[in-house]
């Protein structure tokens, strides 16, 4: 029981993420990083959001989940315009925080007053 508020946390921390663009060369990246997710832009203008990404070769070798199904994609890195990390957002995280935190001391205050209130009734 103890556990679910500080998972609620985490999965709000973790929800203050944002895609960021890189500019590391993409098997560098790969290679010394390990993501285990990159959102790719191909040369066509296609973004597609790839899961455990593998250098091969000259190629970027991942799964794309679309309708629940998993498929396997092969792009050649020249086929590739952009790449993108996924990054804790800074700001987002303070907001998030900042407002939780609000809350709990808006409830307190609250419950507080309320107690205070009813004992003189």
């Amino acid at each position: 029981m103890h556990r679910s508020p500080a998972l609620g946390l985490i999965a709000l921390l973790l929800g203050c993420t944002s895609w960021r663009m890189t500019t590391r060369p993409l098997p560098e990246l790969v290679e010394n990083q390990q993501p285990d997710r990159l959102r790719v832009t191909a040369a066509n203008g296609a973004r597609m959001v790839v899961h455990g990404p593998q250098v091969v070769g000259d190629t970027l070798a991942a799964r794309i989940f679309r309708s629940g199904a998993k498929a396997a994609v092969h792009v050649p890195w020249s086929g590739v315009r952009t790449v993108e990390l996924r990054r804790l957002n800074a700001g987002k995280t303070f907001l998030l925080v900042t407002g939780v935190a609000l809350v709990v001391a808006g409830a307190v205050v609250g419950a507080t007053l309320d107690l205070s209130v009813g004992a003189f009734r």
